[in-house]
């Protein structure tokens, strides 16, 4: 899986983030990147990754997460980047299993499927 530069790590840290939170939050970013190439057409409506090159139209996923973790206490950090690390152990991608969730409560069998069905919608929308 391919890391975010170091750059951003030391970023974080110069705002008073712990490690926990940088390696939350590449992890974070890591899986949103998996996420946008497996799913393209179901992240098509997803908040941008990072600011670089967006028009600021929405709060990218990279300052959403920075943001929610800024309202962490150590404690929660430290169980949180426990948790964290376990599914990276097992290889599960937590924000898979976020967004199967979410299509599932929108009446997808799952996200596979949501997937194939927007991308036929958005075929066909595009051939019209």
């Amino acid at each position: 899986m391919e890391s975010i530069s170091g750059l951003l790590a030391d970023d974080l840290r110069r705002q008073g983030l712990s490690d926990s939170s940088s390696d939350f939050l590449r992890l974070k970013i890591d899986w949103q990147k998996e996420m946008f190439r497996k799913y393209p057409a179901v992240m098509s409506g997803a908040r941008p990754l990072t600011d670089e090159g967006e028009a600021a139209q929405m709060t990218s996923f990279e300052t959403y997460a920075r943001g929610e973790l800024e309202t962490y206490s150590n404690r929660t950090l430290e169980l949180l980047h426990a948790d964290l690390r376990l599914k990276l152990e097992q290889g599960v991608n937590m924000s898979e299993e976020v967004y199967e969730f979410l299509v599932r409560e929108n009446g997808y069998p799952s996200l596979a499927e949501a997937e194939r069905r927007l991308a036929e919608r958005r075929k066909n929308v595009r051939s019209t």
